[in-house]
């Protein structure tokens, strides 16, 4: 602890006071530590050491700073500065940044799983025992995280580096994916709420990993699904699933809060690596259903006629994806490119997603939409609980109404969120940017 301008004696005394228990003192290498017991026997140490305030439950940590303070007066460099990692980090501070942390995941991951161990150490549940034996994040090394004010915007970056020969077969993939240029941006139209794409789809990994370690209630419903497929297309689950590429994306052109419950206006593109037999899927799903086609920019749009036709979830194949929509004006948007795309957008170019640079993932938001639309939702939930059981919905209203829609109020004060992120040799790198709301006067 700092004391600031103030005498660390001082303070270190006004502390003492403040802090009820039986107090002992110990000497160490000429300074001395105090020693608090509390009701439950529980020690809390505290000195003072070259000008801060230590505080501990424990005396080694107490003892190594003094020992790194007397070091440093000795001129004998062993603090954070001669961590490598640490410095590589720091390194990569961008120019303004107020606020920079530093985290050693390798060896916190260590300690909190120790730290868990112990809370747990009583705990005779099976899903604690695993939760503490199964491996966290492997291959994880460090994190930094950058924050500086431009304007009016917020920038953040994170860094986060790994050891690739101990990261497990999913981490891998998403850690070791070479960037490349996004072009959906491009596509699609600037009014969009929400847009996300990331080139780490990779379904038949997902599946093996879900064959591999699922439980049994995971393993059955794969079953069943595997079963499916292989009826629908006379194709194993590895095959069908090899049909799709890396690519994908979602664009969010509205959420309808009208209704009883907040719906989406979903669009979402899909990298297919063989459309012929994509397409005979598509033609043995819809089968006998009525449908509408129709033509786009000379693209064949199909449509579903759900509902009397109040309902058509469409889909199209074009430049190699799949556009699936739940109605064949959002995939029209995109055929025939009447409406400016949103790269060009003022709020996608303000908050820098810098689309014309390879990533593996870009997302884009306009953050009061998405809040409103996450509050009806919230709200909703509140009103299915209750009319399962009054007396909890009562409770989860008051937290709703109290607590949860408040805190997304806060948010509100920006106004839209863009977030890129690109895989390098040994790292991710994460870029992100929070465009506040103007206020005006």
């Amino acid at each position: 602890m700092d004391p600031g301008q103030e005498d660390p004696e001082t303070v270190l005394f006004a502390l003492l006071d403040m802090l009820r228990g039986e107090q002992t003192t110990l000497k160490h290498a000429g300074f001395t530590i105090y020693a608090l017991k509390s009701k439950n026997r529980q020690n809390l140490y505290i000195a003072s050491v070259g000008g801060k305030i230590i505080l501990s439950f424990a005396q080694q940590p107490i003892r190594k700073s003094i020992a790194l303070f007397l070091d440093r007066l000795f001129q004998q460099r062993n603090d954070l500065l001669l961590n490598q990692e640490y410095t590589k980090m720091a390194k990569e501070r961008p120019e303004k940044t107020d606020f920079f942390l530093y985290a050693d995941l390798f060896r916190l991951k260590l300690h909190l799983k120790l730290l868990f161990a112990h809370f747990n150490s009583q705990s005779k549940k099976q899903e604690s025992q695993e939760f503490i034996n199964q491996p966290w994040a492997p291959g994880v090394r460090s994190m930094g995280f950058f924050h500086h004010t431009e304007k009016n915007t917020e920038q953040f970056k994170t860094i986060v580096r790994f050891f690739q020969d101990q990261l497990s077969p999913f981490q891998k993939h998403i850690y070791t994916t070479p960037p490349i240029r996004n072009q959906s941006f491009e596509e699609v139209p600037a009014d969009l709420l929400l847009s996300f794409w990331c080139n780490w789809l990779e379904p038949r990994l997902w599946w093996q990993t879900t064959v591999a370690h699922g439980k049994q209630e995971e393993l059955a419903k794969a079953a069943r699904i595997a079963a499916w497929i292989k009826e629908q297309t006379d194709m194993s689950m590895d095959e069908f699933l090899g049909l799709f590429g890396k690519n994908f994306s979602i664009h969010v052109a509205d959420i309808s809060t009208a209704g009883f419950f907040p719906v989406p206006r979903l669009c979402l593109s899909i990298e297919i690596l063989d459309r012929k037999k994509m397409d005979e899927f598509f033609q043995e799903i819809i089968g006998d259903l009525p449908v509408k086609r129709t033509m786009a920019g000379g693209v064949p749009i199909t449509s579903l006629l759900a509902a009397q036709g109040m309902l058509q979830p469409s889909y199209a194949f074009f430049n190699g994806y799949l556009l699936l929509a739940d109605s064949k004006e959002q995939i029209e948007d995109i055929l025939l490119k009447k409406k400016t795309p949103l790269a060009e957008g003022k709020e996608f170019q303000t908050v820098d997603i810098k689309p014309e640079d390879p990533a593996n993932l870009q997302f884009f938001a306009r953050t009061p939409e998405v809040i409103n639309a996450l509050q009806e939702l919230a709200s909703w939930a509140g009103t299915m609980i209750a009319v399962r059981d009054r007396k909890t919905g009562a409770m989860s209203k008051l937290l709703v109404d109290q607590v949860l829609s408040p805190l997304l109020d806060s948010f509100k004060v920006y106004h839209a969120i863009g977030i890129r992120s690109a895989t390098a040799p040994g790292e991710l790198v994460i870029d992100g940017t929070v465009l506040r709301t103007t206020s005006r006067k």
